[in-house]
């Protein structure tokens, strides 16, 4: 049976759909072949854009190295807040780049926020995650969802989570996503719930026989 091939470069993701769903077999771009130079570079105007294309492209390395279409899941996300005109939104994972020294990593991104955030009241933010499974041309799965939560006025600790995980807190015991456990974040997350409607169609994928499309 093949594999469901996350199309990221971060293992945190590959991860976290396991834990979403351990009865598949998800794995990374790397572990058949493909290297990060090949990966698709995110220059759409939306997440959904951004998710489509990774999806395809991946799908597409995949057929020319394997022959076959191979199921692939690609998610483009990000954390959106009202009270900054929705940003970082589509632009989360390069945050601060237009400054003359551009944060360099998650803590310096989430640092960024956290400062210009400063004195504001209204502190929703929530996360977004547009997740897309490709079967082959023509054929795609998508979904979009959010989670809601509050940015907190100073990073949490926690080692759970990554990205701009220290800083949100979720409702109603506002205990910050970097201090959940990694179960409880796999059933509640954004990405969670963007896959639980994918869920059922993938499973009926794979007990049809998912190979040789």
């Amino acid at each position: 049976m093949d594999p469901v091939v996350i199309a990221s470069n971060n293992p945190h993701k590959v991860q976290e759909f396991t834990l979403i769903d351990p009865d598949l077999p998800f794995v990374g771009p790397e572990l058949l072949g493909l290297v990060k130079e090949e990966s698709f570079k995110e220059t759409g105007t939306s997440f959904f854009e951004n998710a489509f294309g990774k999806a395809r492209h991946t799908a597409e390395l995949m057929y020319r190295k394997t022959g076959r279409w191979i199921p692939v899941l690609a998610d483009d996300s990000g954390i959106c807040v009202p009270a900054l005109g929705g940003a970082p939104g589509l632009y989360s994972a390069r945050y601060g780049s237009e400054l003359e020294n551009p944060p360099e990593n998650d803590q310096q991104r989430t640092s960024l926020l956290v400062e210009r955030m400063k004195g504001i009241v209204d502190r929703r933010g929530y996360y977004i995650c547009s997740l897309v499974c490709y079967l082959g041309p023509d054929h795609f799965w998508s979904s979009q969802e959010i989670w809601e939560g509050i940015v907190a006025e100073m990073p949490s600790d926690g080692q759970t989570g990554f990205g701009y995980d220290p800083i949100m807190r979720i409702p109603p015991d506002l205990i910050s996503v970097a201090d959940m456990k990694e179960d409880e974040k796999a059933v509640q997350s954004h990405r969670a719930k963007a896959y639980f409607v994918l869920q059922p169609s993938l499973r009926k994928l794979y007990t049809e026989g998912a190979s040789n499309r």
